[in-house]
């Protein structure tokens, strides 16, 4: 078991564990429990239509940001807050932002940067 890590990083993955199945709880409070007090756990995805919970997760490889934020908050998380240097208000989030098909859309996803902290 790992243990006592200072930082752990989800970067443009949590949609894919929703598609592939992957059991979200399990992982975040494995997750949770590898962080030492005051460890952090940043997450950054690409944002979905709000409303649209995980219906988007494998058509436009997104995910509705309160979405995660509960699911890490169930952990035992305390959210911290979140930065908009990747956020693209022009962002329209109606299609697929995978790097497969995204073309010249490539990095222009409306993203999300969310901390955590483990009290």
């Amino acid at each position: 078991d790992v243990k006592d890590l200072d930082r752990v990083f989800s970067i443009l993955v949590y949609h894919d564990f929703v598609w592939m199945g992957v059991n979200r709880d399990a992982m975040n409070t494995a997750i949770f429990n590898s962080l030492k007090s005051g460890g952090i756990y940043a997450v950054v995805d690409h944002s979905a239509k709000a409303g649209s919970g995980i219906q988007d997760v494998q058509t436009f490889h997104r995910i509705e940001q309160q979405v995660v934020r509960a699911e890490v908050e169930k952990a035992g998380f305390i959210y911290k807050g979140e930065a908009d240097f990747l956020r693209n208000p022009e962002d329209t989030r109606d299609w697929n932002d995978s790097p497969r098909v995204a073309a010249e859309r490539r990095g222009t996803s409306d993203r999300f940067a969310m901390l955590f902290v483990k009290p």
